[in-house]
């Protein structure tokens, strides 16, 4: 019977997410059948007649120990885009010890000689608050009558602040989230599932939840805002770690309105390696639930209707089944070898799996539309594409189950790794960083064989899943380490 009961929570558990994001996806699908005429180049066109007297936008770019090559790119991609060079100033928030000032500062002059825009660096030598309190610094000094946040690595394509401004004064809308797209740095397999994952959650969370009238959560970068939005909700707290949900979530309780703007385009870069991706991942698993957790009651509080007060916190919670399925693998796995089952257990819960298979499959086709309606037609790539980002996200169940734990049991202080990015990616330890992964693959082995001897085939086939997703994962690592 618990052999049964695990059973049933990982295949109830992987439902529950995949049936989510096929409803979101649903609310794509129709969007994009009644959008499909839309001219992209006609609404372009409109954006560029009306602004008579360019507003003053403020774009903030926080960096700390930041590849600089990385951050070059960045500062050109801004300097160059369409928008009055006497309204537009960057400024690099920065944290970064002092014997990089020079090098940033160096930059900064270079970029703004060269590209005829105001370029500065505010830098802090007691960096209290993090990346929030960074970015609070500069929205103090800052002139802007809008701000834009930007992470170091993201590309926006030109008409990029055309576009959201032009939706906010269109739409009224307090702030308007552009469309992310992934690129990597390095190649890599990871780096390729993780761009097509980018696509297919992005067209997900926003515009498949747009449809459905829910409302839009800010990007923590990619978001414009108008100045009024932190006069009405304040600054960054500093010990937030998902800052970009918890403002939507305070400006959800204020009444201000989000917008999404999919023609606005900016690329952001995803990790390229196994271990970058397991240290965003976990930071982005403990800040949803501790933000979630602390804003249920200013959003139960806030006048709109139900439905919207409980799908934003959904928003933050979805992932918490992945508790269920980071450990019930294991425990079904240790269990087997001490309980030895006359009998399949898998077998005696054949509906269960038939109406879970079922829900797989439906998740696939949404997730092959969208990537086919992204990205043309890519074949049975996005199958391929589909397989990688499952296995990785098996593999790292545990450690996002771990922090939204932490997340739950109100751990206050929380210490994390800043994901490294560009050429920083591959400074890890080859012994250390799998080893858990690595023990979890040797014990599902090990009950395997047990499977394997008591000829209870259908469990071998279930705990296969999960055998190929470790091994998957250890061997792109191993991959990335050679490279």
């Amino acid at each position: 019977m618990i052999l049964e009961i695990l059973t049933v929570s990982i295949l109830f558990s992987s439902a529950f997410i995949q049936g989510l994001h096929i409803f979101y996806g649903l609310g794509f699908m129709l969007r994009n059948k009644v959008n499909k005429y839309y001219n992209n180049n006609q609404y372009y066109s409109l954006t560029t007649h009306f602004i008579k007297n360019y507003p003053k936008v403020s774009i903030i770019v926080p960096i700390k120990n930041e590849d600089l090559d990385i951050v070059r790119k960045t500062l050109e991609k801004l300097a160059e885009l369409e928008w009055d060079k006497e309204s537009l100033e960057i400024i690099i928030a920065s944290d970064d010890p002092v014997e990089r000032w020079k090098s940033i500062e160096d930059l900064s002059t270079d970029i703004s000689t060269r590209y005829k825009v105001k370029v500065w660096v505010n830098f802090r030598e007691n960096p209290v608050g993090g990346r929030n309190g960074a970015i609070n610094d500069v929205i103090k000094k800052c002139n802007g009558d809008f701000i834009l946040i930007l992470d170091a690595d993201s590309i926006p394509e030109k008409d990029f602040l055309l576009k959201l401004y032009s939706k906010a004064r269109t739409k009224n809308c307090d702030a308007v989230v552009g469309r992310w797209i992934g690129y990597s740095y390095f190649k890599s397999r990871i780096g390729d599932a993780l761009n097509a994952s980018t696509d297919f959650i992005s067209s997900l969370l926003f515009y498949g939840r747009e449809y459905w009238g829910f409302y839009i959560v800010p990007l923590g970068s990619g978001t414009l805002f108008s100045r009024d939005v932190f006069d009405r909700i304040g600054l960054l707290e500093h010990d937030i770690v998902q800052d970009d949900y918890w403002i939507g979530l305070k400006m959800f309780s204020k009444g201000l309105k989000t917008c999404y703007e999919d023609t606005a385009v900016v690329k952001v870069m995803v990790p390229s390696t196994y271990m970058a991706l397991k240290i965003q991942q976990s930071r982005w698993s403990f800040g949803a639930v501790q933000a979630g957790l602390r804003g249920i009651s200013i959003v139960m509080a806030a006048r709109d209707k139900l439905y919207k007060k409980l799908e934003i916190l959904l928003y933050a919670f979805q992932y918490l089944p992945t508790i269920l399925t980071a450990y019930s693998p294991i425990a079904y796995a240790i269990a087997y070898i001490f309980i030895k089952p006359d009998t399949d257990p898998i077998a005696n819960i054949l509906p269960y799996l038939i109406i879970w298979v079922m829900i797989s499959i439906l998740y696939a086709i949404t997730y092959h539309y969208i990537i086919t309606t992204r990205r043309g037609n890519v074949g049975l790539r996005s199958m391929k594409w589909l397989g990688a980002s499952s296995a990785l996200l098996t593999s790292l169940s545990p450690f996002i189950a771990y922090n939204q734990l932490r997340a739950i049991f109100k751990r206050k202080i929380y210490s994390y790794r800043v994901t490294p990015k560009g050429s920083l990616e591959k400074n890890f330890s080859i012994l250390s960083d799998i080893s858990i992964e690595t023990i979890i693959l040797l014990i599902l082995i090990i009950s395997t064989i047990n499977m394997f001897l008591m000829r209870h085939f259908l469990s071998i086939l279930f705990v296969a899943m999960f055998i190929a997703s470790y091994t998957y994962t250890i061997f792109v690592y191993y991959e990335n380490i050679r490279k």
